[in-house]
């Protein structure tokens, strides 16, 4: 039976979840990708966090220009330190030791590998041997006889190549690697787009696919792909109902959401999505259920006055930090990082999570999405918490929506919506429930009204007379009946 080697966590955010716990000490790591794709700013951030836990490392650069543009590169970033340089890390320039004799370089790099007693090595720009030797079959033999040696000294060697992963002559250059990171840097429309895979992993289980990364001033942060893995383990699954703490909305729901179900509310643009969804997430706060709140659209002073409005007491459970509000821009939308940041605010005692609008989700995921939001459920369901997610649709359409272009709709448990009609000579908003699992409910329309009162959804006979009637004309829908006179 094979023994797993010991692995050892590389300080890059997100990385070690992509290789299911990180590196082996005798592995020959090699990163491939484009220009400017940050092959460089990786393996050194790796280095440096190992330097941090006292070990020493080695940095081999195979550029005749020496290691000053290297340091230059490094510097601004923020696992850079300067003390470490001459203390903990050893810079030898590669070209002035191999010279010509790639055949005899295996034994020169080992020999200084030894000398340094460093943990970890860094070859960077490795292709730069290539342009100086010009014989690929030389340095493949070079890379096989390091990998070959690398088990003895229990030594990591990282390697950057400048290439694509997936496309020859690179790959067959990387048969001796034990793991390969390829790295997609490109443009995707307008928008710049950086990817990293787990081209092969020897020995050891990894996440698939392409994950997004960023390059800030702190160094490389990846954020694995939502749908390869699951965020967290399952809690223990609520019970009960998740009311909104409205009449006569929860008596048509049968009492409220069922709790740990998804609610999909569907509504036209100014129509009260997010005053339901805002009405709703504040229903029941207290230290030991609460809410995340997820906003696209509105920032946290336009939330706040329309919950002053409404007399909902946003500022109370904000001060208290009971309610979480997170609002992220539409503008280039990272799917994977939202999702980062969701369940990073969702706590063991997060009972109510709210996202609106999916619609903007949707559009930054393309194809991506049906198989988004299937992981997206997942999670919320492993994580125990009642969700409701707005939806934007067409104004004046009736009650009819394409479940094809709201593919969260096959998703979740519930369904309501809400739509403007013209009825006795003024715009009316009207609501009306879909679909509940778990659970019976009404179907018939109700007239939601939100104004200097607050939200209040009116029972059948509070509506002006035939309004319900020819909200439920206009989308073949069913209007309440009256209720028979009673007898006396």
């Amino acid at each position: 039976m094979t023994i797993p080697a010991e692995l050892w966590a590389t300080g890059v955010p997100g990385l070690d979840t992509l290789l299911c716990g990180g590196l082996s000490d005798n592995a020959l790591v090699v990163v491939v990708g484009p220009t400017g794709a940050g092959k460089t700013v990786l393996a050194s951030q790796i280095l440096f966090h190992v330097v941090e836990q006292g070990q020493p490392v080695l940095i081999l650069t195979a550029y005749a220009e020496g290691h000053s543009k290297l340091l230059d590169h490094l510097r601004p970033f923020a696992f850079f330190d300067e003390q470490v340089v001459s203390r903990s890390l050893t810079l030898v320039s590669l070209p002035s030791m191999i010279g010509m004799n790639v055949d005899t370089g295996a034994a020169t790099i080992m020999k200084i590998i030894r000398e340094s007693e460093a943990r970890i090595v860094l070859i960077d720009g490795f292709q730069g041997l290539t342009d100086q030797i010009n014989d690929t079959t030389a340095l493949r033999r070079l890379l096989a006889a390091l990998a070959t040696q690398l088990t003895y000294f229990k030594v990591t060697m990282l390697l950057t190549i400048t290439g694509t992963a997936r496309e020859e002559p690179t790959t067959t250059g990387l048969t001796s690697a034990d793991v390969v990171l390829g790295l997609h840097y490109g443009l995707n429309g307008w928008q710049h787009s950086r990817r990293i895979e787990v081209v092969k992993q020897r020995g050891s289980p990894h996440l698939a696919g392409l994950h997004s990364y960023s390059i800030s001033d702190s160094g490389i942060t990846i954020t694995p792909r939502l749908e390869s893995y699951t965020l967290a383990e399952a809690q223990p699954r609520p019970s009960g109902r998740v009311p909104f703490h409205l009449a006569e909305l929860d008596h048509i729901l049968g009492g409220g959401p069922t709790a740990g179900t998804i609610t999909l509310l569907v509504g036209a643009p100014g129509v009260g999505k997010t005053t339901l969804g805002l009405a709703w997430s504040l229903a029941d706060v207290t230290p030991t259920t609460t809410t995340v709140f997820l906003n696209f659209e509105e920032q946290l002073p336009e939330v706040r006055a329309k919950a002053e409005f409404l007399g909902l007491p946003l500022d109370s459970t904000l001060d208290a930090g009971t309610f979480t509000f997170l609002h992220l821009s539409p503008v280039e939308l990272n799917p994977d990082e939202m999702a980062a940041q969701l369940f990073a605010a969702i706590t063991p005692t997060t009972q109510r999570v709210v996202i609106d609008n999916v619609r903007v989700v949707m559009q930054a995921l393309g194809e991506r999405a049906n198989d988004y939001l299937a992981a997206l459920v997942r999670n919320l369901y492993m994580a125990g918490v009642t969700t409701m997610v707005m939806v934007e649709i067409k104004p004046f359409a009736g009650f009819q929506f394409d479940v094809a272009e709201t593919p969260l709709s096959l998703l979740a448990d519930n369904i309501v919506i809400v739509q403007q009609t013209a009825a006795q000579g003024a715009v009316r908003r009207i609501l009306a429930v879909l679909k509940m699992r778990y659970s019976a409910y009404d179907s018939t329309l109700r007239e939601l009204l939100i104004d200097e009162r607050g939200v209040r959804v009116l029972t059948p006979p509070q509506s002006a007379i035939g309004v319900l009637d020819a909200a439920a004309e206009a989308s073949g829908l069913t209007a309440p009946q009256p209720e028979p006179p009673t007898s006396t």
